[in-house]
């Protein structure tokens, strides 16, 4: 059997539409099922829903059945297809209680929830003069259900009640009798009450024997509470203290007796103390009923702002019906024709509906017909109260059509479609609310209040007979219509007419005017008459400030303008004409300054066009977020209300308005140094400031805009996007200062207006230099200088004195061999002639004997001092006896507390390539080293990317590549990884001045020729069933992580695959791990086969990057019988000294075995003239700088070097990579880069296929 929740299912699926069934489940979640009772003989449950009120859901169910629910039923008026909401949540209720329905039925037994005793149970009962209400206390519609079964009652529009005598009371009820007549039937209820019984007889005179339809809805409208609170006497205590309550609340002697003025009644039918009918006008201002007291002269943009577009409309005319339904409180606007009489009066006769007219029938139709058919359309899209705002829109865009047109009536047929000529009454359409008048009148001790208007002349009190609520937005005076476009509107009109026609205690007016009439004598007028207790004066106070509150509504943003008076009054600009305070003085009248209240409004006109169409509005002008943001009018508008010095109060509470209205305002100090300018910056928007180090951290090129603390949105001015952009390319954010460097000092000249004379000195000193600057002058070779320097060893010293007298640190990057060693020597011997100060060389340590001997062969006059060694003295005390201090990287690092407050002439920098990385402490040590200026040396000063080019210019020119990031940002990536000409071409502009690169072709042209070639060697089976295992391990390990984690994160793996199949390659002796694979090795056979058979009596250099290859070479060489010289990185200086001496002097030792790290630079070994790179790898920078071991000045002989590539393995799709991947750029940006780093997944695969 299908479950009964399935069940329940599948009456939804049958009978209820997904809208009714979802405010259904909303109703059963929120607990409007309030009473259930189960009867299992009869098949049948009885539902209590509580809804607008509370209704009846019957459903007739058979547990046993498929169908479960086989009738339904409910007393709410819902005429919408299927079941109503009412039912849908009885049916909720089922489902999640079916063991309860189950039991009852399964053992015939009755249900009832919440369960009431058998003593205390409400019954109702037939008597001989009405019914009795047994026990009325415990009553629940489900008792009056029983009664009522399937039984329709009519609806209650209202009910009044009042007590005739203790325990005797009447109820009138209005009723309307059906669903499409609005007028409504009268009829009486007598009830008695003895506490506990209920005795109820109606006038209507039912005498059939069951509840008539007149007791039956009063009951379904009330609960037990109700009753309980209407017809039970009140507590004798809460009677006495009531008593005296009122009498202070009404202003009278608290010692008299409360009885003389009030007498136990209903108000607004709750039983309570009420003054007597002879007071019946007397109000209390604590006790009487505003609407929205709070905000009863305020408006809720909500129900005002319109929705649909703004189009032109022409004005149009037309006969149209205004149809109000008192019942759904809904409105619509009806076309209507009629044809006119004999005398030609139009408009007269044949009325009918114009949807209703024949084809043959020939309407006229002016423009301004057309225009209201659009209206009418509009409304009819929307129908029912919860649809009115939406109406209510609509109105207002058409309201001036409306007062225009002179053909608008008034429906009063009871069936608004079944209308006559006589049910159309001719009204005037107003589109605005009445202007109220007040008039106070002083008399006996009380104060009458009457309010009124004037209407064509005659002044209409608004209790007249013929004024009429129509609709919560519509008042009806005679043939007038008064649209009440705002809730301050209507709730004014409520209120006012509550109380025209009442009177208040003269000890009670300060309270009346504290809690209504100081709003609403705001924007009305007012009369006093026979005042005198209370003086009447008027006085003006002086404008001191115009303000503007900011609020929003959906997508609208609202501006309530004021003005603020001395003595902190405050005044709405719009529409307040006065304030009032009552006092012990009397009432003063504070009035507006409406001249300064125009010129407000004017400016505010002026300021934005489209507020002058709202002006007719209360309080508050709009602009939709769209129109707003839309070509920046939230910055023009806002920087017009800071120019004139409005205040502009709500800012930050506009949650969308995500942009700051204020335009920004840059504010900056520049103050000069050694190395650089220091730029302190900020942005001010309004009150909000950031500065220049989040501005760096927010700032994005290209946008207009920049985040702010209070998650807005600042839009920077437009002045200052590329200045700020250029500046943060340029400079380095150190705490709350940009650092630029001092030579970009024509950036900061043009970037900044004002800068103080300080700066100005500064930068026109450096203009003057380099106004002055023709070309490169020629200084005379120092003296003592033991040697020869070819012409462009004197070029290059003649730049590195262009460079001093500058003070600009550069990068001597000439190719290794062309003598960049003496071209410093020089150098540093032209310095030392004008400064005394020691200058200090860093150098790698197997460099440091090389620069020993080459100051002892070309200056041994230069007094030098080796800061090296275990034995060393850390102290910087003796570095003012000599002209050059050499130590090298490592000490540097380790000392850097001893060096770095000692001021040196020159810091040099060889092989400078070892600072590359500006994360390291290698870098950031000699960066702490203080000198006049700087100079580095490398032959490689871009080694692995382009990134290696930031670190050394940092350490040579402070700043001058700007921040790491926009460096590797900007140039790093575009070019290493973009291939971007244009960044490259830009780069070396950049630099050029900075970095002095010459070439062997280009200057060293008596050096024999070099060439270079491929050795291809093809494994033997042995070897390759090796490689083969490891590179199909590590293709298909690779292909998993990749697809799992991406090509970035599995580069280690990468790198870790590919070195094991390059020493796989060599031999797979040197792979590590426990496994031991021995065989042969094809490069080292044929590198001995070379060694002994093609290079004769040749000397040779042999570099591998890996140690354990050189040692099985050198084994192998061993065996052969031949004399070498070997050399890696735990070779000491000495021992660097001395293999490199006997292999370039001993004509036996014909072979260097050399680690790529350990002995690819520095080295003099001009003895060799074949070179064999066992394991290429995708660097060949590497490669070349050891190839240049041996050929460089003075190499007389020709240089043959040997790439070794091992046939259709890695090596060799690492050389079609290099071709294919090599930079776009020239010599001092070519770079190949980390190339695995650009490598895709096709890449990655095809290099381990």
């Amino acid at each position: 059997m299908i479950s009964i929740s399935d069940r329940v299912d599948g009456f939804f699926n049958r009978n209820v539409i997904p809208e009714v069934l979802q405010r259904g489940r909303a109703y059963y979640l929120s607990g409007h099922v309030e009473s259930v009772s189960i009867k299992p003989l009869q098949k049948n449950i009885f539902f209590g829903v509580k809804g607008t009120m509370s209704y009846q859901v019957f459903l007739n169910v058979d547990i046993h059945s498929v169908k479960l629910i086989y009738e339904m039923g409910c007393n709410c008026p819902y005429s919408g297809k299927g079941a109503c909401k009412h039912i849908a949540a009885a049916g909720l209720w089922i489902k999640a209680n079916w063991k309860t329905l189950s039991l009852s039925f399964d053992k015939n037994q009755e249900f009832t929830w919440p369960e009431v005793s058998k003593i205390d149970q409400a019954s109702l009962e037939i008597t001989e003069n009405g019914w009795l209400l047994k026990n009325f206390k415990s009553f629940n519609r489900e008792v009056l259900y029983r009664s009522l079964y399937k039984r329709h009652i009519p609806e209650l529009r209202d009910f009044t009640i009042r007590q005739a005598d203790k325990g005797h009371y009447e109820i009138t009820l209005a009723i309307r009798k059906t669903y499409f007549y609005s007028q409504a039937e009268i009829f009486t209820l007598n009830a008695v009450s003895d506490n506990i019984d209920l005795k109820l007889s109606c006038s209507c005179g039912d005498e059939r024997k069951r509840v008539c339809d007149h007791i039956a809805v009063f009951l379904k409208e009330v609960s037990g509470k109700q009753l309980t609170a209407l017809f039970t006497d009140l507590d004798e205590d809460f009677v006495e203290k009531k008593g005296a309550e009122m009498l202070n609340n009404y202003g009278f002697d608290k010692e008299a007796n409360w009885m003389d003025y009030f007498e136990i009644g209903f108000s607004d039918n709750v039983k309570t103390i009420v003054p007597k009918p002879s007071l019946s006008n007397l109000i209390s201002p604590e006790l009487w009923s505003l609407e929205n007291p709070g905000s009863a002269f305020s408006t809720n943009p909500n129900h005002e702002l319109p929705t649909i577009s703004d189009t032109d409309q022409p004005d149009f005319e037309m006969g149209f019906s205004l149809e109000f339904d008192p019942y759904d409180g809904d409105f619509d606007l009806i076309p209507i024709v009629a044809r006119a009489n004999k005398k030609g009066v139009p408009m007269s006769i044949g009325f009918k509906e114009y949807d209703k007219i024949g084809f043959s029938d020939h309407v006229v139709k002016q423009n301004r017909d057309i225009s209201l058919l659009a209206l009418c359309n509009a409304l009819s899209v929307s129908f029912g109260s919860e649809s009115m705002d939406e109406k209510i829109k609509y109105l207002l865009e058409y309201k001036t059509a409306l007062e225009e047109h002179p053909n608008i009536y008034l429906n009063t047929a009871p069936s608004h479609r079944n209308f006559r000529k006589g049910d159309l009454l001719d009204v005037k359409f107003q589109s605005t609310a009445p202007r109220l008048k007040y008039i106070l009148t002083e008399k006996d001790g009380f104060v009458e209040i009457q309010v009124a208007f004037n209407q064509g002349g005659a002044e209409v009190f608004l209790n007249a007979e013929n004024i009429e609520d129509l609709h919560r937005n519509f008042l009806k005076s005679g043939e007038h219509i008064y649209l009440l476009i705002s809730d301050s509107d209507i709730n004014h009109v409520r209120s006012a007419r509550k109380l025209d026609g009442k009177m208040v205690a003269l000890s009670k007016l300060p309270a009346l005017f504290e809690k209504y009439l100081g709003y609403a004598l705001k924007s009305s007028d007012v009369e006093f008459i026979n005042f005198k207790k209370y003086a009447v004066s008027t006085q003006t106070v002086t404008a001191v400030a115009k303000e503007i509150y900011l609020s929003e509504v959906g997508n609208f943003v609202l501006f309530r303008p004021f003005i603020r008076y001395e003595n902190d009054y405050l005044m709405d600009a719009l529409s307040q004409e006065s304030q009032w305070e009552v006092g012990e003085e009397g009432i003063v009248k504070t009035e507006q300054d409406m001249q300064k209240a125009d010129e407000f409004r004017n400016e505010l006109c002026e300021i934005y066009p489209m507020f002058k169409d709202q002006f007719s509005r209360t309080d508050y002008l709009h602009i939709s977020y769209r129109d707003l943001m839309k070509d920046n009018t939230f910055i023009k508008i806002f920087g017009k209300f800071e120019e004139l010095e409005i205040k502009v109060f709500g800012l930050r509470d506009l949650k969308g308005l995500k942009v700051n209205p204020y335009p920004g305002k840059v504010i900056y100090s520049v103050k000069s140094g050694v190395d650089w300018f220091e730029v302190e910056a900020k942005i001010a928007f309004g009150d909000i400031e950031i500065g220049i180090d989040q501005l760096k951290k927010r700032f994005i090129p290209g946008s207009d805009y920049i985040e702010l603390s209070d998650g807005s949105k600042g839009i920077i001015p437009a002045e200052w996007l590329k200045k700020l952009e250029r500046l943060f390319e340029s400079g380095e954010v150190k705490g709350d200062k940009l650092l630029v460097s001092s030579k970009k000092f024509t950036l900061v000249e043009e970037l900044f207006d004002a800068l103080d004379d300080e700066v100005t000195l500064q930068i026109n000193d450096k203009k003057s230099k380099l106004l002055n600057f023709d070309k490169i002058q020629t200084h005379p070779l120092p003296k003592g200088i033991k040697g020869t320097l070819r012409h462009y060893q004197e070029d290059g010293f003649q730049w590195l004195c262009f460079l001093d007298e500058f003070k600009w640190g550069g990068i001597l990057a000439d190719d290794m061999g062309l003598g960049k060693t003496l071209q410093i020597i020089t150098f540093l011997k032209h310095v030392i002639l004008k400064t005394k100060q020691a200058n200090l060389i860093v150098v790698p340590t197997s460099l440091l004997f090389n620069w020993e001997n080459e100051i002892k062969k070309f200056a041994p006059s230069l007094k030098v001092h080796f800061y090296y060694g275990s034995q060393r003295i850390k102290s910087t005390d003796n570095f003012k006896k000599y002209d050059i201090v050499f130590t090298s990287y490592g000490h540097a690092l380790s000392d850097i507390e001893v060096f770095k407050d000692y001021n040196f002439n020159y810091v040099i920098l060889d092989e400078s390539q070892a600072i590359k990385n500006p994360a390291s402490k290698r870098y950031k040590a000699v960066r702490l080293l203080k000198a006049n200026n700087r100079i580095a040396m490398t032959g490689t000063p871009i080694e692995n990317n382009t990134f290696d080019l930031f670190a050394q210019m940092s350490f040579l020119n402070p700043g001058f590549l700007g921040a790491a990031k926009n460096f590797k940002n900007d140039f790093a990536k575009a070019i290493d990884t973009d291939r971007d000409e244009n960044r490259a071409a830009e780069l070396q502009r950049l630099i050029k001045p900075f970095v002095l690169r010459r070439t062997k072709k280009q200057v060293a042209t008596e050096l024999p020729d070099k060439t270079e070639e491929v050795l291809y060697c093809e494994m033997d089976k042995s070897q390759q069933k090796v490689y083969d295992a490891f590179r199909n391990e590590y293709r298909n390990r690779l292909i998993e992580k990749i697809d799992e984690e991406g090509v970035n994160k599995a580069r280690f793996a990468v790198l870790e695959g590919l070195t094991k199949l390059r020493q796989i390659c060599d031999t797979p002796e040197i792979l590590p791990g426990d496994e031991k694979y021995t065989g042969k090795s094809v490069k080292i056979d044929l590198l001995v086969r070379h060694i002994k058979e093609k290079t004769a009596n040749h000397k040779i250099l042999i570099f591998s990057q890996f140690v354990k290859m050189l040692r099985v070479i050198e084994g192998r060489i061993k065996e052969e019988g031949i004399s070498y010289e070997y050399l890696d990185g735990q070779s000491n200086t000495t021992q660097r000294q001395a293999s490199v001496e006997h292999f370039q002097e001993d004509e036996t030792c014909r072979v260097f075995l050399i680690s790529l790290k350990a002995g690819g630079t520095g080295l003099n070994l001009m003895a060799a003239d074949y070179v064999y790179i066992v394991d290429p790898w995708w660097n060949p920078a590497v490669e070349n700088q050891a190839i240049d071991r041996c050929y460089r000045i003075g190499q007389d002989k020709k240089v043959i070097a040997y790439r070794m590539i091992c046939k259709n393995t890695v090596e060799e799709k690492i050389m079609e990579l290099q071709k294919k991947k090599k930079a776009i750029a020239g010599d001092i940006v070519t770079t190949d880069e980390g190339i695995l780093k650009k490598l895709n997944k096709d890449d990655l695969m095809d290099l381990f296929g």
